[in-house]
């Protein structure tokens, strides 16, 4: 509530529906007035911050110590004690890419892009390995079989990937669609074109912009890709949102038979899962710049820990939230991680072929 001072009219200012207090009954409006002083506004800008900390704080410690706890108090309609899961991610991830911009950078790129093969079969082993080692641990043969087919599914696309990658031509890579070796060209036949089939100012400026990138591209193309590249990290963002709604569509896959539990309540459920690990990354980002700065090695154990503490977070927060027993729970994480990997590697492709077309 404001302290500023109440209206002796009684008509709301926002929708001119009739008061019968202080707080309009139709749109919520405070029928105050509605010239302020400058001490009120930083009264009222103070107010909102310690609010809003006080609120941040409370809401940031279930999260952190009690997993799913907030995601089933918001299905059960307690939501008023609580900052709001979207409004946290917002607050968290936006926090979390100022630091993580500042620290991680692209400087230069291999371009020897045959290498790919050698990284695929590295990839490929672990997940061999892996998938022997989860195998072993199992006693349902269904269970066996999907997670024994959706490993093999992913190697065989890692490999085909790479051999896709593999069979490029970096010139035709990035520049396969131009038709125009230089601006002088693009002019020379643009000038040669009636008036009305000539391209407009915004299509004339992204084939310029265009025309110099392959310029670059071929003077420098190892500085061409390490910008491209750091294109690609700023997009992080972004990626990362979208993924989000996939995510929670996995979860309703791996739980299709809980039909108590709506799509938006595993979005829910997967935005806090976001938001804590978010944190969790911050803190092992910190700890990597403190062990760089100050030769702190011992660190590295530290960081371990909490990738270790990353998994058994997720393990708790799936069985309190799903209410299954540990083995299933278990079971049911592992394939989260191998479905949510290869989630993350198409989408991550996505952007890839994206910043080439408009390269």
């Amino acid at each position: 509530m404001s302290h500023s001072r109440q209206r002796k009219d009684k008509i709301c200012l926002n929708c001119n529906a009739d008061l019968h207090g202080r707080f309009c009954h139709v749109c919520g409006q405070e029928n105050i007035e509605p010239k302020e002083s400058a001490w009120s506004l930083v009264t009222h800008f103070f107010n909102d911050i310690t609010h809003f900390d006080g609120k941040f704080f409370s809401t940031l410690k279930y999260l952190l110590f009690k997993p799913a706890f907030l995601s089933k108090e918001y299905i059960r309609g307690r939501r008023a004690s609580y900052l709001h899961p979207i409004r946290m991610y917002v607050f968290t991830s936006a926090m979390f890419f100022i630091y993580f911009f500042s620290q991680v950078h692209v400087n230069s790129l291999d371009l020897n892009i045959n290498s790919s093969a050698a990284l695929a079969d590295t990839l490929s082993g672990g997940l061999e390995q892996g998938r022997r080692e989860m195998l072993q641990k199992m006693g349902s043969k269904g269970d066996s079989a999907i997670v024994d087919g959706t490993v093999k599914e992913f190697q065989r696309g890692l490999s085909e990937v790479t051999d896709s990658i593999s069979s490029l031509n970096r010139s035709n890579l990035a520049f396969a669609g131009m038709k125009y070796r230089s601006v002088a060209e693009y002019d020379s036949i643009q000038r040669s074109l009636p008036s009305a089939s000539r391209d407009g100012k915004k299509k004339r400026e992204q084939i310029i912009q265009k025309i110099h990138n392959r310029e670059k591209f071929r003077d420098d193309p190892q500085g061409a890709l390490t910008e491209m590249a750091n294109e690609l990290l700023h997009k992080f963002p972004q990626l990362l949102f979208i993924s989000l709604p996939f995510f929670a569509l996995l979860l309703k896959l791996l739980y299709f038979r809980r039909k108590d539990i709506y799509y938006a309540e595993h979005g829910i459920f997967s935005i806090h899962l976001y938001i804590f690990t978010f944190i969790a990354i911050f803190f092992i980002l910190l700890a990597e710049q403190v062990k760089d700065a100050y030769a702190m090695s011992w660190l590295r154990y530290i960081e371990g820990a909490i990738l270790l503490l990353m998994t058994f977070y997720n393990y708790k927060a799936m069985r309190n939230f799903y209410q299954q027993g540990g083995i299933r729970t278990f079971v049911k994480l592992m394939m989260l991680y191998i479905m949510s990997a290869m989630l993350i590697f198409a989408l991550f492709l996505g952007f890839v072929f994206l910043a080439i077309y408009e390269i």
